[in-house]
This record gives C-alpha cells, structure tokens and sequence, in this order.
C-alpha cells in the first residue's frame, strides 16, 4: 500500500470515529434537552457526524479509485440517488414552510418545534437552521455528490468520443 493510500485510509478511519461520536451528540441531544434547544443541538450534532462520513466514504473511495475506476452507469447511478436523497431531505423542509405561510396566513402562530398552527397563543420564531439544519446541510451533501459524479461522467465522456475521434482519424489516413 503506497503512503498516499495509508493516510487515506488512517484519515477515513478517524472521520468514521468523528462521526460516530457527533451520532453520540444527536442521541444526547435528543434525550437531555427539550424545545429549541433539542432541535439546534440535533442538528448541529447531526450534520457534523453526516459531514464527517461523508469525507470518510470520500477517503476511502479514493483509495479505490486508483485501484479500480467506476463506470459511467455506475457514476450516473450513484448520481441519480444522490440526487433522489437530497429531494427526500428537501421535501419535508418545504411542507414546513409552506404549513407555516398557511398558518400566518389564517391569522395564527406557527409553532416550529412541534410543526403546528397555534391559534390561541403567540410562538415564537426559530430560525430555518435551527429547526432544519441537518435538511439543509444533507441536501446540500448530496446534491454537491450527485453534481460531481454527474461532471465526472460527462468528463469521461468526453475523453471517450474524443479518444474515439483520434483513433478514427489516424484509421482512415
């Protein structure tokens, strides 16, 4: 194994042990605290512990890679589900914002921690952040995966048609 690919997988392995101590910090988070503060420390401890996978995956795909390259299909599925994940974390934020505008609009108090209309008292107002951080954040995860792996497919292609023109054209010479 060449250095490169040692401290790879040396980094890989202390991301996978950040992120499941910050999986640590959810699951205090969740079980210590109550309201706003459950929902800020969930998401804060829950994005840094999706964040730290992710760059784990990322070291140790990248040891792969120099063994074995994907292939396009590969690459365009990977995207597609990467893509389809950062829909399915975007889509409960949505209905979130817009059940809060319906609320206002009839005249009541949106109730963020528990995603409720309140009509009878005042609530008070919790930042998209924090009441949504870790939605945000995997969305933009997986959307940023899914854009490269969508590049480096088109990259590739390219270097095949091209590949393919100049071995065409040295042909018929």
């Amino acid at each position: 194994m060449s250095r490169r690919s040692s401290l790879l997988v040396t980094a890989g392995s202390l991301l996978v042990l950040v992120s499941l101590y910050t999986f640590g910090g959810v699951i205090q988070a969740a079980s210590l605290f109550m309201g706003v503060k459950a929902l800020r420390n969930a998401n804060l401890w829950g994005s840094l512990s999706l964040i730290s996978l992710t760059l784990a995956v990322g070291c140790f795909l990248s040891v792969r890679k120099s063994s074995a390259p994907t292939s396009p299909l590969t690459r365009a599925v990977c995207s597609c589900v990467a893509f389809g994940l950062a829909a399915w974390l975007l889509w409960p934020l949505v209905s979130d914002l817009l059940a809060a505008d319906r609320c206002l609009d009839q005249g009541g108090s949106f109730n963020y921690v528990e995603s409720a209309c309140d009509m009878a008292n005042s609530q008070p107002y919790v930042s998209l952040l924090d009441r949504q951080g870790f939605r945000v954040v995997g969305a933009l995860v997986f959307g940023i995966l899914a854009v490269i792996a969508l590049r480096s497919n088109f990259s590739s292609s390219r270097r095949d048609s091209a590949h393919r023109a100049s071995w065409r054209g040295s042909t018929w010479r």
